[in-house]
């Protein structure tokens, strides 16, 4: 995928085989509160919307009406075209959304070492994770498409009560 052909606000992990079904409840239970909400299926087991609505409004509806099928979810937060050095990208990210808030309980990194990712990014990245700590999401940091995220997992309703 090309990084200007993602236009993602959400991406959904769902059970393969199943991508049309939770596709179409995922736009049922959203068009009611936006209208303008667009999907698509990405890859096998993974979809993309597009929506205008905020995370807490999203995590509340998906605790409220749980949708078969759906594994994860996860709100994108920041999204840039991966640069050149993937460090320099990650604490552009970090910075922008860690300004004067404490977002996360912690980050998670979903990058491989054939996009550019190295083992010693850890500890340089650490001090930055410092001023996004003491939050309640759960952050991922991931490259897809070309693009590097910063996203929040979307707490779904637990079915092990």
């Amino acid at each position: 995928m090309e990084p200007s052909e993602i236009k993602c606000k959400i991406i959904a992990a769902c059970n393969r085989g199943h991508e049309k079904a939770v596709l179409r409840d995922i736009l049922d239970l959203l068009f009611p509160y936006d209208a303008k909400v667009t999907g698509k299926i990405i890859a096998g087991g993974k979809l993309c919307f597009q929506t205008s609505l905020n995370l807490e409004t999203i995590a509340l509806l998906f605790r409220r009406y749980p949708i078969r099928n759906l594994l994860s979810l996860r709100y994108i937060l920041s999204m840039i075209p991966a640069r050149e050095n993937i460090l320099d990208g990650i604490i552009w990210l970090l910075e922008e959304n860690c300004k004067n808030r404490k977002l996360f309980r912690k980050i998670s990194v979903r990058i491989k070492g054939s996009d550019g990712w190295r083992q010693e990014y850890f500890d340089k990245i650490k001090v930055m994770l410092k001023e996004c700590q003491g939050g309640i999401l759960d952050g991922i940091l991931e490259y897809e498409g070309g693009n590097l995220l910063l996203e929040a997992k979307v707490p779904l309703i637990n079915l092990r009560m």
